[in-house]
């Protein structure tokens, strides 16, 4: 009787947990929404656009955990209600369905993580990328003015060279 009443308590907690969660994370959905669009906002810096693609996949994650931890909470309910019964085809079903479930959480978990981490990833390589054209452009641009400071240069000693033999011709 006892361990049916901590059940029923335990099912009571998650209950009130699943409803105050909801709004939950409605609200932390849109606040990642906030940051995904300065991801995806090219007019931003890299540096602001890792640091909003950390932030989202901060809540992503947070998001997935407590989704996580609510489905570890209720198959550990059902678990615990199916030992209780004997024989009972419902609790049975809610046992799978609360496994299931975990499972579904764990592998949310695991995609917000891999997701946060590559979209990150990306977006450093193609700063790198950028940056990297940057520099190409750059040495280029100073080959193009290397050469033309080598030609003006030779103009510049033409000059000279001619004004050297007409002031020798005029003394």
């Amino acid at each position: 009787a006892v361990a049916a009443y901590e059940l029923e308590a335990a099912i009571q907690r998650l209950r009130d947990a699943t409803l105050s969660a909801s709004a939950e994370t409605a609200r932390q959905r849109v606040e990642a929404e906030k940051f995904k669009a300065v991801v995806d906002d090219t007019s931003k810096s890299y540096s602001e656009r890792i640091k909003a693609a950390q932030q989202a996949g901060e809540i992503e994650k947070k998001i997935a955990s407590e989704a996580f931890d609510r489905a570890l909470e209720a198959k550990r309910i059902d678990d615990a209600q199916l030992a209780l019964s004997t024989g009972d085809q419902a609790k049975k079903e809610a046992a799978a369905k609360a496994t299931v479930e975990f499972y579904e959480a764990t592998a949310q978990l695991n995609s917000a993580q891999i997701n946060a981490q590559k979209e990150i990833r990306d977006l450093q390589k193609e700063a790198s990328d950028a940056r990297k054209k940057q520099l190409e452009d750059e040495r280029k641009r100073a080959e193009e003015l290397r050469k033309e400071y080598e030609r003006l240069y030779e103009d510049l000693q033409r000059q000279v060279t001619s004004l050297d033999v007409s002031t020798e011709e005029n003394p």
